[in-house]
This record gives structure tokens, C-alpha cells and sequence, in this order.
């Protein structure tokens, strides 16, 4: 075989792994057969509030106040058991005394149901995070460290340990992942995605005994070159099909190349007789 055969070969032989590579990739294979035991897949999204989604302590105290003092004024129940200047008292001393902004923010705080309320108040964006185990055993201590991640929970609404690091980096953990157990968890983040895709390299996956995981994270935004693959599906095909069809020529290239070397080497080793006349 020639130098010149070797380089058709070899690039021949580069275009198929590069089709098929790229075919895997856009089928959603490649992590499957050549990724880690352990795996994250983290899909962002926005969070957006309507600007009348909020609740402010000193609004609510107002109202509360307005409307005790004007059921001071109009309860015929109150004005019997208390006389004008009792009455007086507890419309100008004793509500706005207890009720105020301090007070019912304190109040707000304490209330669980209240208090999710608030705290969803400030979150800016969302991601789901899907960890795989692939390996034929259970991993223990499996935790998940993704900055501005302030609440996370399974799919099934089960709390997750959650703890805060450096005040700005959420650690999430799960106890024990099954062999083949793969774990559906949302978590709500205080910043907006964009953020979080620029802090991707302090995104840390890992398990006991010094396991570490693959990441893979997508962003929230669509306006880059080649988004409508996630889109149309008809698009997403007419690339593999393009692909398979490099593949299959790349290959076929290859066995005719190998094909004619064979034939030219035997044609040159073959002995022909000599003209003897």
C-alpha cells in the first residue's frame, strides 16, 4: 500500500468517525456509551413574576390597620362592650400598637405557608436536574454542588438535604443512588441563568469513595446557531440522515481502497510468461 492509498484511507477513515460521533451526539447517545459511571444533566430555565407577585409588610399592616379601626367604628358588638373612650384607645393605641410593619413581617417569616411564599418571591430561575447512576452498584453520599441553588426537591416532593456553602454555592445530596437509579430533583436558584451557565466550571458532581461525575448543562436560551434541533424534530433527522450518509460513504470508500490495493498487489505479484518467439 502506497503513501498516497494510506492518506485517502486515513482520511476516509477520520470522516466516518466524525459522522458517527456527530450522529451519536445528536441522537443523545454519546454520554450513554462513553460517559461517566455517575452523571448530571442540568436543563435551565427562566422564572419570571408578574411585578403584582409580592408581599410587602408595610402594605398588609396598613390594610390590617384600616380595617380593625373601621370595625372599631362600625361593630355594634364593640361600641356596647366599650365605652367612647375605650373604644378610642384601642383605635388609635392598641391596633396600630399591634399591628404594624415590624410585626406582621416577623409574622410572615414565622408562617410556613407564608414564608415559601416569600422565599419564591426571590427566585430567578429553574433548572431540573436529572443524576444517573450507570454502574452495576449503589453509590453512596451522591451531592450535587451548583452555585445560587437556594431550594431543591425529587419529582415525588420529598425534601432534599440541602445545605448552603460560602453563602452563595447550594450542595445537594441524596443519600444512596441504586445501580441503573436515575434521580429527578428541581432546584430554584436565586440569579438568572446566564449567571449560572458562567459559573458551569464550579459545577461539581460526585459520591463516597472518591467518585466524580460528568455535568452536562443547558442553558435556557435558544437563540444560537442551529437551536431549531430542538424544535423540529423532521430537522433533527435530516441532519443524522446527512451524517449516517457520509458515514456509510466514508466507509464504503474505505473497502474500495482496500479493495484495489489487493487487487493491484496481486496483479504486480502474479508471474505472466515470457514471449519466447
Amino acid at each position: 500500500m502506497n503513501s498516497r492509498t494510506l492518506s485517502v484511507l486515513v482520511v476516509l477513515l477520520s470522516l466516518s468517525a466524525l459522522a458517527v460521533s456527530a450522529t451519536l451526539a445528536i441522537f443523545g447517545k454519546w454520554p450513554d456509551l462513553f460517559g461517566r459511571q455517575l452523571s448530571a444533566e442540568i436543563q435551565l430555565s427562566e422564572v419570571e413574576l408578574p411585578a403584582a407577585f409580592r408581599i410587602d409588610p408595610v402594605l398588609i399592616s396598613n390594610e390590617i390597620s384600616s380595617r380593625m379601626t373601621q370595625r372599631t367604628e362600625t361593630d355594634t358588638a364593640l361600641r356596647i362592650m366599650l365605652n367612647a373612650g375605650q373604644n378610642e384607645l384601642l383605635r388609635n393605641r392598641a391596633i396600630p400598637r399591634l399591628v404594624n410593619a415590624g410585626v406582621i413581617r416577623r409574622m410572615l417569616g414565622d408562617m410556613e405557608g407564608l414564608g415559601t411564599v416569600i422565599d419564591f418571591s426571590t427566585y430567578k430561575s429553574y433548572a431540573r436536574v436529572t443524576i444517573e447512576n450507570r454502574s452495576p452498584r449503589a453509590l453512596n453520599d451522591v451531592a450535587l454542588v451548583l452555585p445560587y441553588a437556594r431550594r431543591a426537591e425529587r419529582l415525588d416532593q420529598e425534601e432534599l438535604v440541602f445545605r448552603l456553602l460560602d453563602g452563595s454555592i447550594g450542595a445537594i445530596s441524596i443519600p444512596t443512588l441504586q445501580p441503573k437509579e436515575t434521580a429527578e430533583i428541581n432546584v430554584w436558584l436565586d440569579t438568572p441563568s446566564s449567571n449560572i451557565v458562567e459559573q458551569e466550571s464550579r459545577i461539581l458532581l460526585g459520591a463516597a469513595e472518591s467518585i466524580r461525575g460528568g455535568v452536562r448543562l443547558y442553558g435556557a436560551t435558544s437563540n444560537w446557531n442551529g437551536a431549531d434541533l430542538e424544535v423540529f424534530v423532521w430537522a433533527r433527522w435530516l441532519v443524522a440522515l446527512f451524517c449516517v450518509s457520509i458515514a456509510f460513504g466514508a466507509m464504503a470508500g474505505v473497502v474500495l481502497v482496500l479493495v484495489a490495493g489487493i487487487r493491484r498487489r496481486s496483479a504486480s505479484g502474479s508471474p505472466y510468461p515470457s514471449d519466447t518467439s
